[in-house]
């Protein structure tokens, strides 16, 4: 038999992945964004000319506006941020299940939370259709009076 230990933080795993998957979808669409431009760009279409007449491919140069560049920097200093609490984080186990925990509570609040406004919201629902219906006697109570 082996003696495997389980994964010390699932929860803090599982949020570092999501984070930096995160990070990288955000890099994948400026990168396609830039794309875009630079293919309705003149600029583009001269270089599909001179690749066509010299049988290469044209190269994908992106130039990137300064609110993608700054959301780049941005995106860099975040994952080096991530990067440097994994880090710590996996060298002290204690501060790993410190952190786990720490999630563990906040993720249990978070679902007390929805559970506490799915039962308002039934709550509120139920009553208003009890409303709707009481009024709908009412007004044919009305009519059959009227008559």
């Amino acid at each position: 038999m082996k003696d495997e230990a389980p994964p010390t933080a699932p929860l803090l795993e599982e949020t570092l992945a999501h984070s930096f998957a995160t990070l990288g979808a955000q890099l994948v669409a400026i990168r396609q964004q830039g794309e875009k431009r630079y293919k309705k760009s003149p600029a583009y279409k001269q270089e599909r000319k001179a690749a066509r007449a010299s049988n290469r491919k044209p190269s994908k140069r992106v130039s990137y506006t300064v609110e993608e560049e700054a959301a780049l920097q941005a995106i860099e200093v975040r994952a080096k941020e991530l990067r440097q609490v994994e880090r710590i984080v996996s060298a002290d186990p204690e501060l790993m299940n410190l952190v786990e925990a720490s999630i563990g509570i906040q993720v249990r609040a978070a679902q007390r939370r929805q559970t506490r406004i799915s039962i308002a919201v039934a709550g509120v629902a139920v009553i208003v259709g009890w409303l709707l219906s009481a009024l709908g006697s009412a007004t044919a109570l009305a009519q059959l009076l009227a008559r």
